[in-house]
């Protein structure tokens, strides 16, 4: 039983670092950016999306990321997820297929408070 607790709070203790730690991450000029009307991209699956989103964000899965086709490649791009794991990943795809200005919005509620 001991253990179990253990467990428990080893995870609950991790998670909370993490989520200082992705915080932390977010790319510094994300508010400046904002400010300039950027395209916004969630990455989340369209269930996810459609159960709230950022304003004025596009849906793009991460899974379709790579396939999709591309009419912004020069614009500033602000990408973001549930956790902020996705969107590290979106970030790199992007910038492999020839964006120049992405930013990692990380998790959705971390990205509202610059709203």
């Amino acid at each position: 039983m001991y253990y179990s607790f253990f467990i428990l709070a080893f995870v609950i203790v991790t998670y909370s670092f993490y989520r200082v730690y992705r915080y932390k991450k977010l790319d510094n000029s994300i508010r400046k950016i904002l400010k300039k009307n950027p395209i916004i991209i969630d990455v989340r699956t369209t269930g996810e999306f459609k159960s709230g989103a950022f304003p004025k964000a596009i849906n793009i899965p991460l899974g379709k990321l790579r396939t999709c086709s591309l009419k912004f490649e020069k614009e500033p791009i602000v990408v973001y997820c549930s956790h902020g794991l996705r969107s590290v990943k979106a970030k790199s795809i992007l910038q492999n297929r020839g964006c120049t200005s992405v930013y990692n919005g990380g998790a959705l509620q971390d990205l509202k408070k610059y709203l």
